[in-house]
């Protein structure tokens, strides 16, 4: 019997999206959402899930996307709030 990868490839595909530009939020969150999703069908039934490395990579790869976009965001919103603090 063939492994079933598709989410494993999916949250792959989705983590090294965020680093190649496409809207990467979404593709980050996706990305983990899909991995976990492949790695609890893995361990429930290991014989007819595959790609266990597939899902962990891309599990790391949306995780670091989704970190890097929160620090993006809380670094704009810190100097925009410090340029509106300076105007008053």
């Amino acid at each position: 019997m063939a492994e079933k990868k598709g989410l494993a490839i999916a949250s792959l595909v989705c983590g090294l999206l965020f680093w190649l530009g496409v809207p990467g939020f979404v593709c980050s969150i996706l990305a983990v959402i899909f991995g976990i999703i492949q790695l609890k069908n893995i361990k429930k039934t290991p014989k007819q899930y595959g790609g266990r490395g597939m899902a962990i990579a891309g599990l790391i790869l949306g995780g670091i996307g989704v970190i890097f976009f929160l620090a993006v965001t809380v670094v704009i919103g810190l100097l925009f709030a410090g340029r509106m603090a300076a105007l008053y």
